[in-house]
């Protein structure tokens, strides 16, 4: 299912979740009812729950009982939010001229004058530097050391 901005959703899936949000997942309650789940963090604890480490599953949220790794979930989760939202200031509402003049070209590929960057520009490159810093905080290659895989 494509994000909204990259094209219009399917119509069984609107049905599904009328806002069109994503990630979206259907469970059914133990009564029975259909819910449909659009917040990230509830469906990765779900899956977790369903899915446990005990039965060969890999772990995406930190345990329970881990404190430093729910706060690094924290951290990791509004650095998200925020790259998301620079990408999106970026490529849905431009600032300066367009593609046809070759200027966001020019800003998207850097120059020698960072003055002529755009200010959605200089956000996503210093968010971008942020990811970039915690993912170097970690002895591997994911935002958590005790993962061998995506998080």
């Amino acid at each position: 299912v494509p994000m909204r901005s990259y094209g219009d959703k399917p119509e069984s899936f609107l049905k599904m979740v009328p806002s069109g949000l994503l990630p979206a997942l259907l469970v059914e309650t133990s009564d029975g009812r259909k819910q449909t789940i659009t917040e990230s963090q509830v469906i990765m604890e779900l899956l977790d729950q369903w899915h446990p480490v005990e039965d060969g599953y890999r772990q995406m949220m930190p345990s329970e009982n881990d404190a430093a790794g729910k706060k690094r979930y924290q951290q990791l989760a509004n650095l998200e939010r925020e790259l998301f939202s620079w990408w999106c200031t970026l490529i849905f509402r431009p600032e300066g001229p367009g593609f046809s003049s070759g200027g966001m070209i020019g800003k998207l590929m850097g120059s020698k004058n960072n003055d002529s960057m755009s200010g959605a520009m200089k956000g996503f490159l210093d968010c971008l530097s942020k990811v970039d810093d915690a993912l170097a905080s970690t002895s591997g290659p994911w935002f958590f050391d005790y993962a061998d895989h995506p998080t």
